[in-house]
């Protein structure tokens, strides 16, 4: 709209309040017929809770080298340990160990418990916190060594909203989507996959896992997602102030303004909460100039 038409527009409508808080633009028959409006019934909406993910089964072999230098570690760190109670009791009763001797336990063991701090948090970095204080590792790591079980990733796109854990999962081969697979989820993955740039999770897979590089597709469940709402069409949403909005459609001409909640993007549209219901009847065309004037009066500066 440019300055001409904002001038006129506002001197035809009546802005008003028609619920507490909801502001309205009344039009007459020949008001709305001038600007071109159409509406349309909003119809219910349901998300699931389900996100798509995809991946690939992961070769273990990484994740057997940093268990190995972690457990490495630790023994070193007993070995130490050990070995400098042995020259404490000996220094005390001086003995054969002499301050030098009590000096160069010392150190050994500061640097073994050193290392092993190192290889813990090597291996967390690698394979996230999940893995690395997962109480049975070992238990893991024999049912991967003889391949009985395959580890895997998947990842949900960036696009998707915040997630919590996963409450239910399925997991099938990309190429034979309708079989799926045995599957545990195994918590959080340590890092972005740099592609999907999105959250992912590790997996075991078992019985009969496919091979490593094998790729996958998944449906993660999110319990705390689901929620029912309405679908509204993307031409209906205007914006305001950091807010989004809606026309309602109301008897004797009225247009009310509503606030709405934007929470699920889809082809139609948006699912979405609010003071809405299936069957109100949006504005899907000429919602943004209803809105400009609405304001036309209040901010005409806005209006260039």
């Amino acid at each position: 709209m440019n300055r001409i038409i904002w001038p006129l527009l506002a001197a035809l409508l009546l802005v008003a309040a028609a619920r507490a808080g909801e502001p309205s633009v009344v039009l007459d028959a020949a008001q709305r017929e001038r600007l071109a409006l159409a509406s349309a019934p909003l119809v219910a909406g349901r998300d699931t809770g389900d996100v798509t993910a995809a991946g690939r089964v992961l070769d273990p072999t990484s994740l057997f080298d940093a268990a190995l230098a972690r457990a490495t570690a630790h023994s070193v760190a007993e070995r130490t340990g050990r070995e400098l109670a042995r020259v404490r009791v000996l220094s005390r009763g001086q003995e054969n160990a002499s301050a030098r001797d009590l000096e160069i336990a010392e150190d050994d063991n500061r640097r073994a418990r050193l290392d092993v701090e190192a290889a813990q948090s090597r291996f967390a970095a690698a394979w996230g916190d999940d893995l690395a204080e997962r109480a049975d590792l070992g238990a893991l790591l024999a049912r991967l060594a003889p391949r009985r079980a395959a580890l895997a990733r998947v990842d949900v796109p960036a696009a998707a909203d915040a997630l919590g854990a996963p409450t239910g999962l399925r997991v099938a081969v990309a190429m034979r989507p309708e079989r799926a697979l045995g599957a545990q989820l195994l918590g959080t993955a340590p890092s972005v996959d740099p592609v999907v740039q999105g959250v992912g999770w590790l997996l075991l897979i078992e019985p009969d896992p496919p091979p490593a590089g094998t790729a996958l597709t998944a449906t993660l469940h999110f319990a705390d997602r689901a929620f029912e709402g309405v679908v509204v069409p993307r031409a209906a949403v205007v914006r305001r102030d950091g807010g989004s909005f809606v026309y309602v459609e109301a008897p004797a001409g009225s247009f009310e303004r509503r606030a709405v909640s934007l929470l699920r993007p889809r082809d139609d549209g948006w699912l979405a909460t609010g003071a809405l219901a299936p069957g109100d009847r949006v504005v899907v065309r000429g919602a943004q100039e209803l809105l400009g004037a609405e304001f036309a009066q209040s901010a005409p500066a806005e209006l260039d």
